[in-house]
């Protein structure tokens, strides 16, 4: 799979991620995307250079939604978070960077605790969206019925720092997730 790779950006599935492509070999990938598949995946630069040990293994394959390619070469775009996967060995680095890659399946240890955790989680988003004023938004999470795509949502929107989002893509335990993240948010005032 192609790999896009940026410092401090990450697509948790289930998102969405408005890009703006003008580097050379970033034009090149997404021609090739757009020809295959239309799938690629973002790759996390731990650090502020680019190189195979800095890039982080987990990733989420991205599907291109929307595309409006500009005269100059450049193009806007939206990239779909689809599924988790690792990144594994660099099948090709030049003019953009390809990966083999596995999917990291999201495992399920105990559905009791999974369904306390999770209303844990909606209490506590819907309890920030209320606070600000967001009570309709509030009633649409307190209707996620899947904790995966609930745990997915609440990273996207509402842990702003990537480097605390990007763990959550390596973690195959859905139980991890939501524990992880009721960690990150704030209990009610």
């Amino acid at each position: 799979m192609p790999v896009m790779v940026l410092s401090r950006c990450n697509l948790m599935p289930h998102g969405m991620l408005p890009l703006f492509i003008f580097e050379p070999r970033y034009r090149a990938m997404l021609d090739h995307a757009l020809k295959c598949d239309r799938m690629f995946a973002l790759g996390f630069v731990r650090g502020d250079r680019e190189s195979d040990e800095t890039i982080d293994e987990y990733s989420t394959a991205g599907l291109v939604r929307a595309c409006v390619r500009h005269g100059d070469g450049t193009a806007h775009l939206v990239l779909q978070g689809v599924k988790r996967i690792r990144l594994g060995a660099w099948e090709q680095r030049e003019p953009f960077r390809i990966a083999s890659v596995s999917a990291v399946e999201t495992t399920l240890c105990r559905e009791g605790e999974i369904v306390e955790l999770s209303a844990g989680l909606i209490e506590r988003a819907t309890g920030v969206l209320r606070r600000g004023g967001a009570g309709e938004m509030a009633d649409r999470i307190a209707g996620i019925e899947n904790p995966e795509i609930l745990a997915d949502f609440v990273a996207a929107n509402f842990v702003s720092e990537p480097d605390q989002r990007q763990p959550l893509l390596g973690m195959a335990s859905l139980e991890d997730r939501l524990r992880y993240l009721l960690e990150l948010l704030p209990e009610g005032e």
